[in-house]
């Protein structure tokens, strides 16, 4: 079968692009849609009005707690948070797409085609949505993951009661990095993360945060997040999500961000489609725009390795005087007006 598009990944970003694209076209999954959740699931409400999957919510927040190991800072939100059930959320948008599933092993990109355990498949467009692994990118640009810039984090489900999102940095607790507690509909999502850590050595490190919580840890999660931005386009492939490392650095919050390009992305794609641009121009249309954003990527990589690099003294007093009134609004502002997502 002759495709339009073929889409590498069907998670935020993929599916936000299967969705918005007019066309022939094919998705491709190691899994059924929604199975495999490594994300911590909590985002601005907006975010899934915006897209459509309100009924994958599980908890409203409009309270953050951030924590040092010498006190506690409460603030109003911004924007209402939430957190949602991923699975739900990526089977909402599934149920929309009008293309072709294909459930394989995608393995990478020669000559144009995906290569995949069932089969080679061709089309003019391709976009790579594989994750941290940029599977496609990966296959024809040597060293393109660079394991530096991977943020890793586990967590699991307790039950713990809580009504407010919160985030913990205290190095006794992770090094380089910082826990949460994101309260779900029954229990909370707690983990940690940071830049350091590797593999599933902060497993014993998530079960002792949790005794302190008073609670027994659950079945574990988790996995790596780019947090280095790597451009949007390598050879002939878009790249969208956490393949072109678009989770902000500090926070590595990516799901905002890979909806928000595969927006993007889907626009120039289409454009694309309907022959009113070429590949070429819609290949530089696409690296350009991610460009446009380094700005943003590179001022939380710096406050990133700051925070990392100071005495947890100071940072707790830099927190105790952002974390007020007007310091805490504006930052918010500053931060959630980038990157807004438009309505499905």
């Amino acid at each position: 079968m002759d495709y339009d598009v073929i889409i590498a990944g069907a998670s935020f970003a993929g599916l936000t692009l299967a969705n918005r694209i007019r066309g022939r076209i094919l998705l491709i999954d190691r899994s059924d849609v929604g199975a495999l959740q490594t994300s911590a699931c909590a985002t601005l409400v907006d975010v899934l009005e915006k897209m459509d999957c309100k009924d994958s919510l599980l908890k409203e927040l409009d309270t953050v707690n951030w924590q040092t190991c010498y006190g506690s800072y409460k603030f109003k939100a911004f924007e209402p948070f939430c957190t949602f059930d991923y699975k739900e959320f990526c089977q909402i948008l599934f149920k929309k797409f009008e293309g072709e599933f294909v459930k394989a092993q995608i393995k990478g990109y020669e000559d144009g085609s995906v290569v995949t355990n069932k089969g080679v498949f061709t089309a003019p467009i391709i976009v790579d949505c594989t994750g941290w692994r940029a599977v496609l990118a990966s296959s024809i640009k040597k060293g393109f993951v660079d394991k530096k810039e991977l943020f890793f984090g586990i967590e699991t489900v307790v039950p713990y009661e809580d009504h407010k999102l919160s985030f913990i940095l205290d190095r006794k607790i992770v090094k380089d990095g910082y826990a949460w507690i994101f309260p779900i509909d029954s229990g909370s999502r707690v983990g940690l993360g940071g830049m350091t850590n590797d593999g599933w050595s902060l497993s014993d490190k998530l079960n002792d945060f949790t005794s302190a919580l008073g609670v027994d840890m659950g079945k574990i999660q988790g996995g790596y997040i780019p947090v280095g931005l790597r451009g949007g386009v390598v050879d002939k492939l878009f790249l969208v999500g956490d393949s072109a490392g678009q989770a902000f650095p500090l926070t590595a919050e990516g799901i905002r961000q890979s909806i928000y390009f595969g927006q993007e992305c889907a626009e120039i794609i289409q454009k694309i489609i309907d022959r009113d641009i070429t590949l070429k121009e819609g290949l530089k249309a696409y690296d350009s725009l991610v460009e446009e954003h380094r700005r943003i990527y590179r001022r939380l990589l710096w406050t990133q390795n700051w925070v990392q690099g100071k005495k947890q003294r100071f940072v707790d007093l830099v927190s105790r005087l952002s974390c007020r009134g007007s310091p805490i609004q504006f930052i918010q502002g500053k931060y959630f007006k980038t990157m807004r997502i438009r309505s499905q």
